[in-house]
């Protein structure tokens, strides 16, 4: 009668589920402020080798992290601007594509008609009309900017983590061993993060610019766009480069007629599956020992939490719970289920290089 349920480990899965659902409602109640802090924060993570890099180079802590922010925010009105060059583009030209549309359509919709069918009010009101896919377009453009004018505002405190990151690591070693098990696993997740984001830029990177290449060759409009749209999409795992063949697919489809349109997303597919299958998986098995399964889990998971945002730093956020339930004996085989074969707990790691992740 002196053991108590809760000491046999279908007792701590079960504390441990409840616990877990509970902070994730709690979460998602105030996500629309942890969602870009969090961001803010991976991103001050991220940025710090960058930073590192010029200060090895020999300039000033401050003079780095100006270089590197402006860099930044130079590249990212570049794509803004390309962005809104492409869509008000897209906007001229919806007459002639709603002629083209009319054209691939009329073979399809005489046969209905010969089937007893009338498909032209589907086609002046559905999906199909350019008119009605060029406005969602572009309330869906309105809402990314909308949510990176939002992010801005935490931009300031970005830059205020990259420069205050050395006084605050010398602080926190202050009360903390170096080499001991809090600090040794919280370098260790920094390094994680760190690599994560290297290898999803990568493999981003790569898919990006196959894609980019396919869309040229077949000669879709906007073929730039729709490659800059699968490199950023491609950050939410797994399923963001499903999403971003969906407007090149369409583009492919009012162009040149449904055989193109297949074509193009068999070969989406097919780069896709090499992605997922081959190559990615190297290296987020190498950088990070996490299973595919737990980031596709985790993506989801997160997605409806944070919405968006959660999507993106979905990895990160399930390094940090991998991190939480290496700490702990009761926990510890969870931590090894979310992970592949390679992964060690940081104690067993050698000890980082205190230059190699920020403090």
């Amino acid at each position: 009668m002196g053991s108590s349920v809760y000491s046999t480990p279908l007792g701590v899965v079960i504390l441990l589920g409840g616990g877990a659902l509970l902070l994730l409602v709690l979460l998602k109640t105030t996500g629309g402020l942890l969602a870009p802090l969090l961001l803010t924060y991976t991103l001050a993570i991220t940025l710090f080798p960058l930073i590192q890099f010029f200060e090895r180079r020999g300039l000033r802590r401050g003079l780095a992290v100006a270089t590197v922010f402006l860099s930044a925010f130079v590249i990212a009105f570049l794509i803004l601007a390309f962005v809104a060059g492409q869509l008000e583009t897209f906007a001229t030209r919806i007459p002639q594509y709603r002629d083209q549309l009319s054209e691939t359509l009329a073979p399809i919709v005489l046969d209905l008609k010969q089937r007893g069918l009338a498909p032209s009010a589907f086609v002046q009101s559905g999906p199909l009309n350019p008119e009605k896919v060029a406005r969602t377009a572009l309330e869906l453009t309105g809402k990314v900017l909308a949510q990176a004018a939002s992010l801005s505002v935490f931009l300031f405190l970005l830059l205020i983590l990259a420069v205050e990151a050395p006084s605050m690591g010398r602080a926190f070693d202050a009360h903390h061993l170096p080499q001991s098990t809090m600090v040794v696993r919280y370098r260790a997740f920094l390094r994680e993060v760190q690599a994560q984001y290297q290898i999803a830029t990568l493999s981003n990177g790569i898919s990006a610019l196959v894609l980019t290449l396919v869309y040229l060759a077949v000669r879709i409009d906007f073929a730039l766009l729709w490659g800059l749209l699968t490199f950023f999409m491609s950050y939410i795992p797994r399923f963001g480069m499903l999403l971003s063949f969906i407007p090149p697919t369409l583009m492919a489809f009012v162009q040149y007629g449904v055989n193109t349109s297949l074509l193009l997303l068999l070969l989406a597919f097919v780069i896709n599956g090499l992605m997922d299958n081959l190559i990615t998986p190297r290296l987020t098995g190498k950088g990070l020992s996490l299973r595919t399964s737990s980031i596709a889990i985790g993506a989801m998971v997160w997605l409806w939490v944070f919405g968006p945002l959660g999507a993106i730093l979905s990895v990160s956020l399930m390094l940090f719970m991998r991190m939480i339930l290496a700490s702990s004996p009761l926990t510890l085989p969870l931590a090894y289920l979310l992970s592949t074969e390679s992964y060690a707990p940081p104690e067993t790691s050698p000890p980082p290089a205190p230059e190699s992740t920020p403090p």
